[in-house]
């Protein structure tokens, strides 16, 4: 992550490790437990201990969600770049309805000669066939080609704003510390 990046974050940081050493007296230097729990080259579980200063912990916690932000951000655009796939197929299928019902009517074709069948017409890979042969005809002949192109148009929404969050993760980490500075620091009646 670029440095600039946390600028924000770090002032609301600065801002809500104010309040917190208002708290703290000025003698009592505030500290919390912090451990890293791993898995040593024996299998073993270890965890180390350690204590940090609040304002260590505070920058170590803004990197942690930063790190998840980007994580759920990749994995939530690819869970819907993998609907968009399969609802591509879907329109594909829809496309080829006829050829489909003239392969499956065919008698004494096992499912590899319908398989081939199908990648030869369709021009499709053999797992995408299968996912087609998953579908029934019924199913397929039901389903509507607005409501999948309306369905791809709202996922692929959905990861221009996915990739916004990825590209910048600091915009949801800041609100989450705005949130924690103005709720739960509020009740100490410190401001």
């Amino acid at each position: 992550f670029a440095r600039d990046s946390r600028v924000s974050i770090r002032h609301v940081g600065r801002a809500l490790l104010d309040k917190l050493d208002k708290l703290c007296s000025r003698k009592l230097y505030c500290h919390l437990a912090a451990y890293t729990a791993y898995i040593d080259k024996d299998g073993d579980r270890k965890v180390d201990y350690s204590t940090l200063p609040i304002a260590d912990y505070i920058n170590k916690w803004v990197d942690r969600r930063l790190e998840l932000e980007v994580s759920v951000a990749t994995f939530r655009i690819d869970r819907e770049q993998a609907a968009i796939e399969r609802n591509d197929l879907l329109l594909l299928a829809i496309s080829y309805l006829d050829e489909l019902t003239k392969i499956l009517k065919m008698k004494g074709l096992t499912t590899e000669e319908v398989v081939r069948k199908i990648c030869t017409v369709m021009k499709v890979t053999e797992d995408e066939a299968h996912t087609i042969l998953d579908f029934t005809l019924r199913r397929l002949s039901t389903l509507s080609r607005t409501n999948l192109e309306d369905d791809n148009a709202q996922r692929r929404l959905k990861i221009a704003g996915l990739k916004k969050v990825k590209a910048k993760p600091d915009v949801p980490v800041l609100k989450e510390l705005q949130a924690i500075r103005e709720s739960d620091l509020s009740d100490t009646g410190i401001r």
